[in-house]
């Protein structure tokens, strides 16, 4: 969802999420507002599947061994220049700041 203000982590984190899932080649394109994302921004059941098929649970798609942290990894590793590994490395810890400050960790 759209961000209301500045101070919106919620929705920011979601736009992060969608950046850092794009980023590594994950189609986003068919999920909105009430086709796979929540009112409150939660992606559905269905929509984690269509990320990733066999995905059930939000950790299996961004937990410490996740499938975006496996895709993540993966591009890392096929980035020869060092200007794209800071360039996703850069991407991934965007998205972990506003997740922490969205969840309040």
């Amino acid at each position: 969802r759209e961000p209301k203000h500045w101070q919106d982590y919620a929705a920011l984190a979601g736009e992060a999420e969608r950046a850092a899932l794009e980023r590594v080649g994950f189609e986003t394109d068919n999920i909105t507002v009430g086709n796979g994302l929540q009112p409150n921004g939660f992606l559905t059941a269905e929509a984690l599947e269509q990320l990733s098929p066999g995905v059930q649970r939000y950790a299996e798609l961004w937990g410490s061994s996740g499938k975006i942290v496996e895709r993540a990894r993966e591009e890392l590793e096929r980035a020869i220049l060092g200007e794209e590994r800071n360039e996703v490395l850069c991407d991934i810890e965007a998205t972990a700041k506003l997740l922490r400050e969205s969840e309040g960790f």
